[in-house]
């Protein structure tokens, strides 16, 4: 979802974002939300006054890449960093194998990663790791640039 753009009879662009993050919750009622460049700080303050979160959400991450859960159905653990650095290392060594190109290595991902291992509640053994990466790519006109 993108809630961004000028102002208008719909309000501002923070206004849409938080009616929009609103409605889908109570809505659909979803276990699982992911954000990029979202700040959860305030959220049950007097700025989201009118577009009220449950309080069973809990958020988990950072501004860059984070994700919303409803604590009431999972449950979710950081991941240890020696984790994240094998999850880097197999990154760099099997991505964009289809270009014969090595993972860019010339930045640091991690303060852009939101790592996390997810339990359902009512089905202990069903656990999966969710990995979200907040990357803003430049503008490529070049198929082979779009494909990376």
């Amino acid at each position: 979802m993108n809630a961004n753009g000028k102002e208008d009879k719909g309000g501002t662009p923070a206004d849409r974002r938080k009616n929009a993050i609103s409605n889908i919750i109570h809505k659909h009622r979803p276990d699982i939300v992911l954000f990029q460049e979202f700040s959860w700080a305030g959220i049950n303050g007097k700025t989201w006054s009118k577009w009220p979160i449950p309080d069973n959400y809990e958020y988990k991450g950072h501004y860059d890449a984070s994700i919303m859960i409803d604590s009431e159905h999972v449950v979710v653990q950081d991941l240890p960093a020696n984790d994240i650095d094998i999850i880097l290392s197999d990154l760099q060594r099997t991505s964009n194998n289809r270009l014969k190109k090595a993972f860019p290595t010339d930045f640091t991902p991690v303060p852009r990663m939101c790592l996390t291992k997810v339990m359902v509640k009512t089905k202990p053994s069903f656990r999966f790791y969710l990995h979200l990466v907040a990357w803003d790519m430049e503008n490529v006109s070049t198929k082979e640039n779009r494909i990376l």
